[in-house]
């Protein structure tokens, strides 16, 4: 993630919207002190992993009723983020547990 905020637009408005939120989803949660291993329902041992779990049940929040968007949300190339993707499945499941263990 780049301070300032920097993300292509070159593939269109709905990828932009999607980079947009998943960085945004980043910022609300940098700074604060979450445990990731006290919040976490489901985490692996790797911290890429592990750090995207969340932000990806947010973003399937997000745009539940958008298949679309998660289509875009899902797409990426790397191994680390697919994985977290597929952890974050159980979405609400995911949310609720955060709730209670923040």
């Amino acid at each position: 993630m780049s301070n300032p905020l920097v993300i292509s637009s070159h593939k269109g408005p709905k990828n932009f919207l999607v980079s947009l939120t998943h960085e945004l989803t980043h910022k609300i949660f940098k700074g604060t002190d979450f445990k990731f291993s006290k919040i976490l329902l489901n985490k692996t041992d790797d911290r890429v992993v592990n750090g995207h779990i969340l932000v990806y049940a947010t973003l399937r929040k997000i745009f539940e009723n958008e298949p679309e968007m998660l289509k875009i949300v899902s797409s990426d190339k790397d191994e680390k983020y697919k994985k977290a993707y597929e952890l974050s499945e159980n979405y609400e499941k995911i949310l609720n547990f955060f709730k209670e263990n923040k």
